[in-house]
């Protein structure tokens, strides 16, 4: 977790869905050892814009040519579409009245 420290600010901020302040954008740039500009770029578009768009998908850490500063927990996109075909799968079994057990 980037920011262990503000997960009560980060959890209200999620279900606000408000701007991200700017002392929060300050900590997120500090710890990726970034410009403080590119963090506040995703501030008006909230917390979720931040680790979706700025964190997975590479708009605040680059994809290569540096190290990370900071460990971060971010989901592969193979790990995404695979839990999107479990669901769909898990649904599909459920419309149909499918009962699925392990076999022994």
């Amino acid at each position: 977790m980037l920011v262990p420290d503000q997960v009560l600010a980060v959890r209200t901020l999620l279900y606000d869905g408000t701007a991200v302040p700017d002392d929060l954008c300050d900590i997120i740039a500090d710890r990726l050892g970034l410009d403080r500009n590119l963090s506040t770029n995703y501030a008006d578009r909230g917390i979720r814009a931040i680790y979706v768009d700025g964190v997975c998908g590479g708009g605040l850490i680059p994809l290569g040519g540096r190290e990370a500063t900071a460990d971060l927990q971010v989901p592969l996109a193979h790990q995404s579409a695979l839990a999107g075909v479990l669901l769909a799968a898990r649904l599909v079994r459920r419309a149909l009245g499918w009962k699925w057990t392990l076999p022994r």
